[in-house]
């Protein structure tokens, strides 16, 4: 069995749960079949000690690598490992699990039915709907035909005698055992909680059955109000810190929660947090470094819930703007943090200092190719778009969106953020980039969607640009493929993009000449048999131009589809070095399309 846990707190990296199980695996198995050491090799940046001699990895190092595309190699890492032995898979907490590994976990879920792979996941239903992601996670595996839930039920009325008499230290009466599990139904955190309770407050020598029940009552109902009695043992202002703490995540430091809570001096500080301690509630996880740790996760949650929404936000806020100032210079570095406690920003200066950090955020995570992550962030930069400083960041919230929509699939959402984010980069004088998205719009979304309301802006991207250019050639024949497949006779079509290549040769620009036959290919590809072989001239013409321009800047895209037009004719030796190109010169736009994730290695 191969286990990985998912983590509570932000410093857990990315797919945690799966480098986990795929580390496991691969210190006593290997790849039983040929290709390994290409999956192997992409598997590099999520697992360092493979270490390939003479293959870096082709994700290692490269902050735009496609998430896509490293989930389908671990599917195939995984889907290969059980091609000889059944592989058991559990994912422990998948409530604490990032959006990549809940992400990489669906994919799995729906690629395995009729492989030797199970696949076991565990949850806590109190977080189903508190985490929006988890219950939509849960949602599609729920539509899966080999799904199958099982709800873990409490422990017998045999096993609370137990444990009540594990924790007591003594036997204890009966009547007290069967209160406990009719109230709790067995749960053994409710179990523990509630004898602490009756311990506490009445022992269990000889307790009177009215005082458990008068006693279970109060308490019954959830694990709050059983937390909630506990924590009247410490002061006020010590149940204050607490909540506090609780909001900077299960485990913190000193210094952190002393620059946050700031009125306190750090003997009373040192004296409300050890005496939680001793309650039990914390714990140190480096004495010496003053990092301490909630005992359970429990607590940090029902410490929260005890704030109720409004409060949270306001206190959230607070220490954003605390921990702004604690980390001074470095800030940026704490972006996605300090985004999330101001995220509920309410006065002028919060919802600035929201904007800021928020842009920043998503940055980051277009950075990395998180797809869901820069989706958040941006929808809230775009929401609070007034505090932008120029028209450039405006451009940039709009071509980030665009992005994120196209790894989604979402076309119409890409072309309508993408057309709204270069007319800014032309509005604010940034004629540059705005020819860069031009250029770089996705081959397959036009084709897909037709794409009707691409014409116009294309046609005034044309005016921004030289009569007799690169950029005007490629925008050329990007106005052919609209106009191909609005239905525009085909002979013209083919015309517009014969003078587009022609363009670029006069101009011996490969880049462009790429661009024009790959517009060209796509179009003759759309008649089938009917043009074939004319379609395979286009084609190899296009691989001719790569290989003798390796360093030519062409668009992801593009190699891509030199792959899938090379594999279609039979010769998928010769796709390998288009794919591995693919993925070591990103483009700016067709580097995270989804389409990747096609791509054959």
């Amino acid at each position: 069995m191969l286990l990985g846990r998912c983590h509570d707190g932000q410093a857990i990296p990315s797919y945690w749960p799966w480098v986990e199980i795929l580390r496991t695996y691969h210190q006593s198995h290997k790849l039983p079949r040929e290709g390994a050491a290409d999956i192997e090799t992409t598997l590099q940046a999520l697992l360092p000690e493979l270490g390939l001699k003479g293959t870096p990895s082709q994700l290692a190092g490269d902050k735009v690598y496609n998430s896509f595309l490293l989930q389908d190699t671990v599917i195939r890492y995984l889907k290969t490992a059980a091609s000889d032995t059944p592989l058991p898979l559990v994912l422990e907490d998948i409530h604490n699990a990032d959006m990549a590994s809940l992400t990489l976990l669906d994919m799995l879920a729906q690629s395995i039915e009729t492989d030797r792979i199970g696949l076991i996941s565990t949850y806590r239903s109190a977080r189903l709907f508190a985490e929006s992601r988890l219950g939509e996670s849960v949602g599609e595996l729920a539509k899966l035909s080999n799904y199958q839930r099982i709800h873990l039920a409490g422990i017998g009325n045999d096993d609370v005698g137990e444990l009540f008499r594990t924790v007591v230290g003594s036997d204890v009466p009966e009547n007290a055992v069967s209160a406990v599990y009719s109230h709790t139904d067995g749960n053994c955190l409710f179990v523990k909680e509630l004898v602490r309770v009756l311990i506490d407050e009445i022992g269990v020598d000889s307790p009177e059955p009215s005082e458990i029940d008068v006693l279970i009552r109060r308490h019954s109902g959830s694990l709050v109000p059983l937390i909630a009695k506990r924590l009247s043992s410490l002061s006020e202002r010590s149940r204050t810190i607490l909540e506090t703490a609780a909001l900077l995540g299960r485990e913190f430091s000193f210094r952190k929660l002393s620059a946050v809570v700031g009125s306190e001096t750090p003997k009373d500080l040192h004296a409300a947090l050890e005496a939680a301690r001793r309650a039990a509630f914390l714990e140190f996880v480096d004495h010496d470094t003053g990092r301490y740790s909630f005992v359970h996760a429990l607590y940090q949650d029902a410490l929260t819930a005890k704030l109720g929404s409004v409060t949270e936000a306001r206190r959230r806020c607070a220490i954003g703007l605390a921990l702004e100032e604690y980390y001074q210079e470095r800030d940026d570095d704490h972006a996605v943090e300090l985004a999330g406690f101001l995220a509920d920003a309410e006065t002028e200066r919060e919802k600035e200092r929201c904007y800021h950090y928020s842009f920043i955020a998503g940055e980051q995570a277009w950075a990395k190719g998180a797809v869901d992550d820069l989706l958040a962030y941006f929808f809230k930069v775009y929401e609070l778009r007034e505090f932008r400083r120029n028209e450039r960041e405006l451009a940039r919230i709009y071509q980030g969106l665009g992005i994120a929509y196209a790894m989604m699939w979402r076309r119409e959402d890409c072309h309508r953020m993408l057309i709204m984010a270069w007319d800014c980069y032309f509005n604010a004088g940034e004629t540059d980039e705005g020819l860069n998205i031009v250029t770089n719009i996705p081959m397959a979304s036009i084709v897909d969607a037709g794409a009707p309301e691409l014409k116009p802006a294309l046609e005034r991207a044309l005016t921004h640009v030289e009569p007799e250019s690169p950029e005007a050639a490629t925008i050329m024949s990007r106005i052919a493929v609209v106009e191909h497949f609005r239905g525009t006779e085909p002979e013209k079509t083919i015309s517009w993009l014969d003078k587009s290549q022609r363009m670029a040769r006069r101009l011996d620009d490969p880049t462009s000449m790429i661009m024009a036959l790959e517009a060209k290919g796509t179009v003759l590809q759309s008649f089938r048999r009917a043009r074939w072989d004319e379609f395979r001239r286009t084609t190899l013409e296009m691989i001719a131009l790569e290989a003798a321009n390796p360093a030519a800047r062409i668009p992801l895209l593009v190699r891509e589809e030199l792959v899938e037009r090379v594999l279609q004719f039979g010769k998928a030796r010769d796709a390998r070095p288009f794919a591995t190109g693919s993925l070591r010169r990103p483009g700016s736009l067709g580097c995270r399309h989804p389409s990747v994730g096609h791509c054959t290695t």
